[in-house]
């Protein structure tokens, strides 16, 4: 696990986060409009996560690209 930009360590601690804000919001906000809006933005943000993280293993053409093997 690497923390370059094309590597998975990014990645899982970016998600990591999120699901720690996720806990916060569940545990101290009261059900309302402002606790779904919260839902809603940080689901907008893994779902930025993951999504940047699939683009980086294509190349422009679409072609998966040839990564290096660690160790």
């Amino acid at each position: 696990m690497t923390m370059e930009p094309s590597g998975t360590g990014r990645m899982v601690l970016s998600l990591a986060v999120i699901a720690l804000l996720a806990l916060a919001v569940w545990l101290t906000m009261e059900p309302g409009k402002f606790e779904y809006f919260t839902w809603v933005v940080l689901g907008f943000f893994a779902s930025r996560v993951v999504l940047l993280r699939l683009r980086a293993r294509y190349s422009e053409s679409g072609a998966p690209v040839e990564r290096k093997q660690e160790g």
